[in-house]
C-alpha cells in the first residue's frame, strides 16, 4: 500500500497529478506574465523525475504554492474592493463638504448683498437728507442776506 492510501499501481498518484495539472492549466491564463508557463514547469519537472511518486510530491508542492497564489489573489481582490469602498466614502464625504461650503458661501453672499443694498439705501437717504438740509440752509441764508440788504437800504439816511 502506498503512503497516500491507494493501491501500489500508482493510479492514485496519477489522478492527483492529473487534477493538479488541470488546476494549473486553468490558472495558466493568469500566469502568462511569467517566463515559463506552469505547464512547462510541470512537464520539465516530470522529465527530470523518473519516479511517479516524486512527481506527485513535486506536483503537490507546486499545487500548494499555486493555492497560496490564488489566496493572495483573493486577498488582493478583497483589498481592492475595500479600497474602492474607502475611496467612494471619501469622495462622498468631500462632496458633502463641498455642498455645505457652497451653501454657506451663497448664504453669506446673499446676506452681504442684502446688507450692501440696505446700506446703499441708507446712504442715498442720508445724502438726500443732507441735500435737503443744505437747500434749507441756503434758502435761509439767502432770505437772511436779502433781509439784511433790505434793512441796510432802509437804514441809510435819505437825502
Amino acid at each position: 500500500m502506498s503512503e497516500f492510501g491507494g493501491n501500489s499501481d500508482g493510479s492514485y498518484e496519477i489522478a492527483v497529478a492529473a487534477a493538479a495539472y488541470a488546476i494549473v492549466l486553468l490558472e495558466e491564463e493568469r500566469l502568462l506574465k511569467q517566463k515559463k508557463s506552469d505547464e512547462e514547469v510541470i512537464l520539465s519537472t516530470f522529465a527530470e523525475t523518473k519516479d511517479s511518486r516524486d512527481f506527485v510530491i513535486i506536483i503537490l508542492v507546486k499545487l500548494k504554492s499555486l493555492c497560496s497564489i490564488i489566496r493572495e489573489t483573493e486577498a488582493d481582490a478583497w483589498e481592492k474592493a475595500k479600497m474602492e469602498k474607502i475611496k467612494h466614502r471619501y469622495e462622498k464625504t468631500i462632496s458633502t463638504i463641498s455642498e455645505w461650503e457652497n451653501e454657506k458661501t451663497m448664504k453669506a453672499q446673499r446676506r452681504k448683498d442684502r446688507k450692501e443694498r440696505e446700506l446703499e439705501r441708507k446712504r442715498a437717504r442720508i445724502l438726500q437728507e443732507y441735500r435737503n438740509e443744505m437747500a434749507r440752509i441756503g434758502k435761509i441764508v439767502f432770505e437772511a442776506r436779502a433781509l439784511a440788504k433790505k434793512e441796510k437800504e432802509m437804514m441809510k439816511p435819505r437825502p
